[in-house]
């Protein structure tokens, strides 16, 4: 199996996995495309994850399109970027947009990933409690201000802290607490061979204190703790460099196209 499709592989788990364990979502899978219905007005959880190009031409494609244009639902279609630009093409043809473009980057684990230092009154929870997962949730929420994305990010949390054991779950969630209130979080998802590192955030209040890139280097020693051989993240252009210096490599882009609501 390729690289890159390890990396798909890993991130389609993470973006369906909770999806999978709440009543009112659905994911649809073959090998081609990964659909995601949150059931909820939200391009972060409605998702559709295209393997391959003959996915843009399959009726489960455009079936999930009329689907989320009937309730004028927002959503995200991610796939890996090739030189075939077929994918741009045919997406435009539907109304889709190009949203972002994350650098996809890999390292492979050896040694044991030291854990960091935390800085003085600060700590990082692993989120286990019902509790825990609406406090994660909000902070990630308040990261949209207030929208309708922020709302849909809220209640989406809400649905998982009531339907989802956190215990045994393989996406786990982490929120970082300064002083006893939540300023940052990250998630690692544990596939079958690889792990994969999602979901950092900081408050804009609260950034510049290093809490951020302490979050990353927990998460990344929590990662090493699975044994698995690779783990992924995709990065921003400005982040690549953190993430470099941890031993990560740039192995390829994945792209991402979207509509916020449909006419």
């Amino acid at each position: 199996m390729s690289i890159e499709k390890r990396l798909v592989d890993n991130f389609v788990y993470k973006v369906s996995y909770f999806a999978k364990r709440i009543e009112t979502m659905s994911v649809a899978e073959s090998d081609s495309i990964t659909i995601v219905d949150a059931g909820l007005p939200s391009d972060t959880f409605n998702v559709i994850g295209i393997q391959n190009k003959e996915a843009l031409f399959a009726v489960r494609f455009h079936d999930a399109l009329s689907l989320f244009k009937r309730k004028k639902y927002p959503l995200s279609v991610w796939y890996w970027n090739t030189d075939d630009w077929t994918f741009e093409s045919e997406l435009q043809k539907h109304g889709l947009e190009e949203a972002e473009t994350n650098i996809a980057m890999v390292k492979e684990f050896g040694n044991e990933e030291p854990s960091p230092v935390l800085p003085r009154d600060f700590e990082i929870k692993v989120v286990e409690t019902c509790e825990d997962v609406s406090r994660f949730g909000a902070l990630i929420a308040s990261f949209f201000g207030e929208s309708q994305e922020g709302r849909a990010v809220k209640t989406y949390y809400e649905k998982v802290a009531s339907s989802v054991d956190m215990k045994s779950s393989d996406l786990k969630l982490y929120i970082g607490m300064a002083e006893g209130k939540p300023v940052t979080t990250g998630s690692i998802i544990v596939a079958k061979d690889s792990i994969g590192i999602f979901d950092m955030g900081t408050s804009e209040v609260e950034q510049g204190k290093g809490y951020g890139s302490t979050m990353f280097r927990y998460l990344l020693h929590e990662a090493a703790q699975y044994k698995k051989k690779w783990c992924f993240l995709q990065a921003s252009q400005e982040g690549i460099g953190i993430y470099k210096k941890a031993g990560f490599e740039s192995i390829g882009e994945m792209k991402v196209y979207g509509v916020n609501t449909f006419n």
